[in-house]
């Protein structure tokens, strides 16, 4: 039993330092990101929206698709809350009123992932 405890410790660990790595990333690019938030921000009208229940958690996009585009949009608004310049309400994935790592958790967990 405290060898399961231990091993399922030790995981969201490992998670927790991949995830905090992909944030110093995300933040130490950027421009790379504020690039990809004014392409999603221009994308054509054409491209399908799905609805909210058609949607696996991180698609920020609502694209059917997890991806750079997602990531990038919470990187933009990390750290921020209800109010911020840069909120983002759809950035905040688990709707706790701040968009932090647990909501980088979630895009990370679903990254690559698509609905078709």
């Amino acid at each position: 039993m405290v060898c399961k405890a231990l091993s399922s410790q030790r995981r969201a660990c490992l998670v927790s330092v991949v995830v905090a790595v992909l944030v110093c990333l995300a933040v130490a690019n950027v421009a790379l990101a504020v690039n990809v938030y004014q392409l999603c921000k221009s994308v054509p009208a054409t491209v399908n929206i799905l609805p909210a229940s058609a949607l696996l958690p991180g698609d920020v996009t609502r694209d059917g698709t997890i991806d750079v585009a997602d990531l990038a949009l919470v990187a933009s608004a990390f750290n921020t809350t209800p109010g911020a310049p840069n909120w983002n309400p759809s950035s905040d994935l688990n709707e706790d009123g701040v968009v932090d790592i647990f909501d980088l958790v979630v895009v990370g967990k679903n990254y690559g992932r698509s609905v078709q």
